[in-house]
């Protein structure tokens, strides 16, 4: 039998000697658990049909996720032994294609696990939600090395792996992906790298930094307000108010419009 099924997953643990198990309530849906025993299991997670948060469409695809998640117990559980990988005689992949043809009993509980876990995507088993949905963009910085050391096309191969991650996640390709090779760490997270209190100028800075765009836009609304109430109510502003409204004009003026802020490159 070479499918990753409940009757499979079952007989396997018990003649490895891993305890799990499955039980019902009629108001509590199923529960599934690994390794330990019934009473306090290691890992245990709950399953539920019905138009709940996190509930599933309908019995057949909540099976499925109930197979994901044994087949995540049981990658986690061999991928933590010393050893690696369980190796068993009759499965191919354990032997790397070295197992005689007559002594070949098929895959092992752990390479179908990992290959159903390849090949099952998580979100299209869940019930996609018809009402509000929370939805998440994941955002990433990494490095850092010198720019010297970087081969041409050097983005492509780091878009393509999260894009690969992405995709294995969540079922979906990515519908965008700003990244590449221009990124900055501001001051909180550079003083985490180098393991140091913030610098309270280059904070103080990078909050202005953030701040700029709702800066220009009050200031621009102040001095539009003080300058049409001096053509209804004629103000005569002493040397330092006149020199405050020209600093105002002056700054507005070289600002200019604010930018968004940079994106990185390579944006699909």
């Amino acid at each position: 039998m070479s499918e990753f099924t409940i009757q499979r997953i079952i007989s396997d643990l018990y003649a490895e000697e891993v305890n799990c198990g499955l039980s019902t309530s009629w108001d509590g849906g199923l529960l599934a658990w690994f390794d330990g025993n019934v009473h306090a299991p290691k890992e245990y997670a709950s399953f539920s049909v019905g138009d709940g948060r996190g509930d599933y469409a309908t019995w057949d695809v909540m099976w499925t996720g109930v197979l994901r998640w044994f087949a995540s117990c049981i990658v986690e559980r061999h991928a933590n032994l010393e050893d690696g990988a369980p190796m068993e005689v009759g499965c191919l992949d354990c032997t790397m294609n070295t197992t005689p043809v007559d002594l070949t009993t098929g895959p092992c509980l752990y390479h179908l696990a990992r290959d159903f876990l390849a090949g099952s995507p998580a979100s299209p088993f869940q019930k996609l939600k018809t009402q509000e949905k929370e939805m998440k963009i994941w955002s990433c910085k990494i490095g850092e090395c010198d720019a010297a050391l970087l081969p041409e096309g050097a983005d492509a191969p780091m878009r393509a792996a999260v894009e690969r991650a992405y995709r294995e996640l969540t079922g979906f390709d990515a519908a965008f992906n700003f990244s590449g090779w221009g990124a900055e760490l501001d001051e909180p997270e550079r003083a985490v790298v180098e393991n140091r209190e913030p610098s309270e100028e280059r904070y103080r800075n990078w909050l202005i930094q953030q701040a700029a765009p709702d800066l220009y836009e009050a200031l621009s609304g102040i001095l539009a307000m003080v300058e049409d109430m001096a053509a209804i109510f004629p103000i005569k502003l002493d040397d330092e108010g006149l020199s405050a409204m020209d600093r105002a004009r002056a700054a507005l003026a070289k600002a200019g419009t604010p930018q968004a802020p940079r994106t990185e490159e390579g944006a699909q």
